[in-house]
């Protein structure tokens, strides 16, 4: 059989007509609102890599409480994410960016006017909740408001947010670095207070609140109102209403049948869902993007660029080339599919560390790095950046979606968390070479597992995904109404669903529900 079948497309239904996307302005402007939500995440990590040394030097911390410092913004942001659903679903999503930017102005203040590490650390805390409330509000009102048949360009659009973020922290810290250091970082930080007040006047003035989220409140006049203006004229946009209240309907019915315990005690499907969406968002940050973006300055010094001027110029064009591959990445994620570009960057990934640790090991060639950086962060841009938060949005179904995510985001920050407390005590224990064998022996992993367990879920809808897993694991229990034809083996198998290894029709399966 073929290795590589092509995907399903999915026909929307009777009577509703998709438009192209050079009539989607509306929605392109409202995503695009959203995604500039993410740019605090991005600054964070930009004015991150060029604050740490002034800041250091300023309170004298030592390595473990910068450390901490950079971490508290992961760890934190895992309870603003875990309650950023909450407060999505009773004041709507447009009030819940407004409550991630007022969140991340506090966290803004509480820095620049701190005198003590204490004070730091709460500022800190406060960073971290508006950016958890932002990640999980993001993604979410992107899929509400963007068509399913091209929502892997439109989800891309976060990522391409935290990246202008990324830049926008670099140029900071290059405008000023001609402060003394016991100011410059204090004005860093006070820049950074500038995107949630832009965020704050675009929720007021120019977003729409999502149409499922009316939906959800019976405002059903409001929501026709909004799709109005987000699809152009000749769309049946009553019809794709109505098709929001079956999913709404269906979706409540099954949560109420889903709680928590299912999840940490899952069906066989539910389980292979889990592994594959939690995994995936887990990895994304085990492959130690956080380490080289949060510590750059660190690595550069250590490979031999000592100067400060040298150092920002290469921070910017670091992020500069990282944001057009994550502009890149969006279509290639539509037209390509999952699976190739996720293998294709972990292979770079890996290929770029390795380099990294020869470099760092025997010959220390200040250009091998940069170049190798490059490779490494432009690997992550078209691929595992973008892809790894794709993939969780898609493989979850309805009845598992919105807690399935949650731990996606919980595993995502966690590991960010943990990575980013460790790594400049690692450096101190294994140099930046060992580090940078480590990340390449865990990229090789990753790599496998993305082989084995993600499958490709280009074109295909969410019940498709359900029952692609269902088919695999043999769990009858998760089953949606799927059209099925009946395999040879005896087994009932969706129609041309994607796997990882071409169509399932195409598959034999062995005895435990495996496509051999």
């Amino acid at each position: 059989s073929s290795c590589h079948g092509s995907p399903k497309t999915n026909s929307l239904p009777e009577g509703i007509r998709q438009p192209p996307m050079s009539e989607l302005r509306n929605v392109w402007i409202f995503a695009g609102c959203a995604a500039l939500n993410s740019c605090n995440l991005g600054y964070d990590l930009g004015i991150n890599s060029v604050v740490g040394p002034p800041l250091q030097e300023d309170f004298g911390l030592n390595s473990v409480e910068l450390e901490l410092f950079i971490a508290a913004l992961d760890f934190f942001s895992i309870f603003g994410a875990l309650a950023s659903g909450k407060i999505s679903d009773f004041l709507g999503r447009r009030k819940a960016f407004a409550v991630a930017a007022c969140t991340f102005l506090a966290g803004t203040v509480f820095l620049v006017v701190s005198t003590s590490y204490l004070m730091l650390m709460l500022g800190r805390c406060l960073l971290g909740l508006g950016i958890g409330f932002g990640l999980a509000a993001d993604p979410l009102y992107i899929s509400e408001v963007t068509p399913r048949e091209h929502r892997g360009r439109f989800v891309s659009l976060s990522e391409i947010g935290i990246n202008v973020g990324l830049v926008l922290g670099f140029l900071t810290g290059a405008a000023l670095s001609w402060m003394p250091g016991h100011v410059r970082w204090r004005w860093m930080f006070a820049a950074g207070g500038v995107l949630p007040c832009v965020m704050l006047l675009l929720v007021r003035f120019v977003m729409v609140e999502s149409p499922r989220w009316l939906m959800l409140k019976d405002r059903a006049d409001e929501a026709i109102t909004v799709m109005e203006l987000l699809y152009p004229k000749g769309t049946d946009v009553a019809s794709m209403v109505d098709d929001i209240k079956v999913d709404i309907a269906q979706e409540c019915a099954l949560n109420a049948k889903v709680r928590w315990r299912d999840l940490f005690c899952p069906a066989p499907a539910v389980k292979e869902m889990l592994i594959v969406g939690v995994g995936i968002a887990g990895c994304q940050q085990l492959c130690g993007i956080d380490i080289l973006q949060y510590f750059m300055l660190f690595i550069l010094n250590d490979a031999g660029i000592e100067s400060e001027s040298s150092q920002i110029a290469s921070l910017v064009a670091l992020g500069f080339i990282k944001l057009l591959l994550v502009i890149v990445a969006g279509p290639l994620f539509d037209r390509s599919g999952r699976r190739p570009l996720l293998l294709a960057s972990c292979a770079g990934m890996s290929v770029s560390l390795l380099v990294l640790a020869i470099n760092a090991w025997f010959l220390n060639v200040a250009w091998l790095t940069l170049v190798a950086l490059v490779a490494f962060l432009s690997s992550f841009s078209f691929g595992m950046g973008p892809g790894a938060w794709l993939i969780p949005s898609e493989v979850f179904g309805n009845h598992v979606r919105a807690k399935g995510m949650a731990l996606a985001t919980v595993a995502n920050r966690i590991v960010g968390s943990v990575m980013a407390a460790t790594a400049l005590s690692l450096s101190e224990a294994l140099t930046w070479g060992g580090c940078y064998f480590l990340l390449t022996c865990v990229v090789v992993g990753i790599f496998l597992f993305i082989y084995w367990r993600v499958p490709e879920t280009k074109g295909m809808s969410l019940e498709e995904v359900t029952a692609y897993f269902v088919e695999i694991t043999n769990d009858r229990s998760s089953l949606l109404h799927t059209p099925s034809l009946e395999h040879e083996s005896g087994r009932q198998v969706p129609l041309d669903l994607p796997t990882p290894m071409g169509k399932a029709s195409d598959l034999a399966w062995d005895g435990v529900g495996r496509p051999t």
